[in-house]
């Protein structure tokens, strides 16, 4: 379904267990290093799903053949309108450069401990947090990178290609 491709024979399944790991890595330990890696690995996954290699200009590489052209383009369209995939690619953007036009850039802070009506089952007490001010909101890293794979994982189940995210969506378990 998903062609080898490109300099290094990678495929969007490639890139999406990739996500995965780098997903698990964050969430054990929410380090700058592990942050950045799933922030580029995620927001680049959609250019890996879009059939000409250009998320922002999906609906000119889906063709009528494509039998899961109207599930790309849902995944696709929304991203492209959610408000945290925008967050997650200027985390991606400013991570590299100092000062850049194109993508606002968010002030950082880190929390640490656990906390009543945000934290979840299995966090320890000292858990340190990355996160980003939005509109005078602390916005958590961990909540950016699990809406946005979680968007990523429908639609791999979807498709049939992620037999262990399916189970883990029917399941609805947070990680």
């Amino acid at each position: 379904m998903f062609p080898k491709e490109g300099l290094f024979d990678l495929s969007a399944m490639d890139i999406m267990s990739e996500a995965e790991r780098l997903y698990q890595e964050f969430f054990q330990a929410q380090t700058p290093i592990s942050a950045y890696r799933l922030a580029v690995t995620l927001y680049h996954l959609a250019e890996w799903v879009s059939p000409n290699g250009n998320s922002k200009d999906y609906r000119k590489g889906i063709g009528s053949t494509d039998t899961t052209g109207e599930w790309k383009k849902e995944l696709l369209y929304g991203l492209h309108t959610y408000r945290y995939y925008e967050i997650l690619r200027s985390i991606c953007d400013n991570s590299k450069h100092h000062t850049l036009s194109r993508s606002k850039a968010y002030e950082k802070f880190v929390e640490q401990g656990f906390r009543a009506g945000r934290s979840v089952a299995g966090e320890r007490l000292g858990q340190v947090n990355l996160a980003v001010v939005v509109n005078g909101e602390g916005v958590w890293l961990r909540e950016v990178f699990r809406d946005v794979i979680g968007l990523h994982r429908k639609y791999f189940a979807r498709i049939g290609m992620l037999a262990a995210v399916k189970d883990a969506l029917e399941g609805e378990q947070e990680i």
